[in-house]
């Protein structure tokens, strides 16, 4: 049992240095950036449950960001950058009580320990996977074996799979899809997903 609450501690540790140096940038911070609900809210008793994989996929990183530092405003933590402090100050339910240096991350339950630990190793495999060129170089002229999708999360097989459509052209509605493809120098994204025919493939 000890060895198991220091690995977590550990991890709320890890989560601490996301919120500090790997801070939201860009667009305004809003309740429908985030895909909050009403209450500024991104993962509903992430304080209470286990976050799904499933979940956290869907996500992109500004908002599994912010659904970090949800986790650690639940306990009243205040935060060193601006946009973030007055994002949580217009929530209801947010009380400040600690200054971000001064919170101690022991306060956070297992539950919520787990939950930063998923959001982060999600977080991680996402800024991987952007810096390669692909998820699977030889896809496109070669079967997959086991061996190759030994290990790969459903994120990254999802991934995959979109890649295979990209090569061929194919666009897709997901904003963000579209986006990591169109950093990708290979990629000609001209045909609408309406328009995509299958019988492209070899």
């Amino acid at each position: 049992m000890k060895r198991r609450m220091v690995s977590y501690i550990l991890l709320a540790v890890v989560g601490i240095s996301f919120i500090f140096s790997n801070q939201v940038q860009g667009k305004p911070y809003t309740k429908e950036r985030f895909h909050a609900n009403s209450k500024g809210i991104i993962l509903q008793e992430s304080d209470k449950r286990e976050i799904t994989d499933e979940e956290v996929a869907v996500m992109d990183n500004d908002s599994r960001q912010m659904a970090i530092n949800e986790i650690y405003a639940r306990h009243g933590m205040m935060f060193y950058t601006k946009e973030i402090q007055e994002y949580y100050e217009a929530q209801e339910w947010y009380k400040a009580k600690y200054k971000a240096g001064l919170f101690d991350s022991k306060s956070l339950s297992y539950i919520e320990q787990k939950n930063v630990g998923k959001l982060v190793k999600f977080i991680k495999e996402n800024e991987e996977n952007a810096k390669k060129d692909y998820f699977f170089k030889d896809s496109s002229s070669k079967e997959l074996t086991k061996a190759d999708l030994k290990g790969k999360t459903r994120v990254y097989l999802q991934g995959a799979i979109n890649e295979i459509y990209a090569r061929h052209g194919r666009m897709f509605r997901d904003e963000m899809i579209q986006d990591y493809f169109n950093s990708k120098s290979w990629y000609k994204g001209s045909i609408k997903p309406e328009d995509f025919n299958t019988n492209v493939f070899n």
